[in-house]
């Protein structure tokens, strides 16, 4: 499960415990299209902070309201959300990336 912290990202895992990253060190947030799946719920969401990421496999509960987050981020890559939605085969779309001025 994804859960929304104020500071934090967090995966919870049943098996593993949790995974969280800091909203303040998150660099960037990129999709990765399977082969064959067409939508956005065949995407996995990279969050990605230094050497740190967090993968949310497609379907994970809290996936989808983290897309929709990224739809209301004011510097999100318009172009790279609509070619991954279009997206029929593997690839990777940087949808976002923290301004570095």
């Amino acid at each position: 499960m994804l859960v929304f912290t104020d500071t934090h990202l967090v995966l919870a895992w049943p098996e593993r415990g949790e995974e969280a990253l800091a909203w303040d060190d998150i660099d960037q947030i990129a999709l990765r299209t399977s082969d064959g799946r067409s939508s956005m719920d065949g995407m996995h969401i990279y969050v990605i902070g230094g050497r740190q990421r967090l993968v949310v496999p497609s379907g994970m509960a809290g996936g989808r309201d983290l897309l929709a987050l990224i739809e209301t981020l004011e510097t999100r890559d318009v172009t790279a959300l609509d070619a991954a939605r279009a997206a029929t085969g593997d690839g990777w779309y940087v949808v976002w990336r923290r301004n570095s001025c």
